[in-house]
């Protein structure tokens, strides 16, 4: 199992610290779920349950956050309406949407790594920037929120 974390040049620490992200974001969505600590929440939930009915758009009448960028909604909406259609609670598909996030989160992570690895092959340059991608707490905190910054963080990476 550790040679899995050595490279020619010894112990891959940039890469153990990513392993540590993607498990201390674990813990914590288990810890916390969705909702806690998050304090806007109702207006995602309420433009993912619109699109999830609808299939439009909100228009700016109604109230939504209407200027939200509309993938990370169609994508959750999906998600939320397929798991009431088999059955699952609201509460129980609102935390499957939580897990999309951690999902982007992982996604975020991992091409964080690639990309450092691109822009340098200094360990202590990568370890640094891995310990920042990795344990910044807001960002460990996103992980777990329905909110769309996760697949902005996923897709910018």
């Amino acid at each position: 199992m550790l040679s899995f974390f050595k490279t020619k040049e010894g112990v891959n620490h940039a890469l153990i610290l990513l392993l540590l992200g993607i498990i201390i974001r674990a813990f914590y969505q288990n810890k916390y779920g969705v909702m806690l600590f998050q304090h806007d929440w109702h207006g995602h939930v309420a433009f993912i349950k619109h699109i999830a009915q609808t299939w439009t758009l909100p228009v700016p009448t109604k109230g939504l956050e209407y200027p939200q960028q509309p993938l990370y909604y169609y994508l959750t909406a999906g998600l939320y309406a397929l798991s009431t259609e088999l059955g699952f609670s609201e509460k129980m598909s609102l935390e499957i949407i939580g897990y999309f996030s951690f999902l982007c989160s992982i996604v975020f992570l991992i091409y964080g790594y690639k990309f450092i690895a691109l822009l340098t092959n200094e360990k202590y340059v990568k370890n640094i920037a891995m310990v920042f991608l990795a344990l910044t707490p807001s960002l460990v905190y996103l992980s777990a929120r329905i909110s769309n910054d996760t697949l902005v963080m996923a897709l910018s990476a």
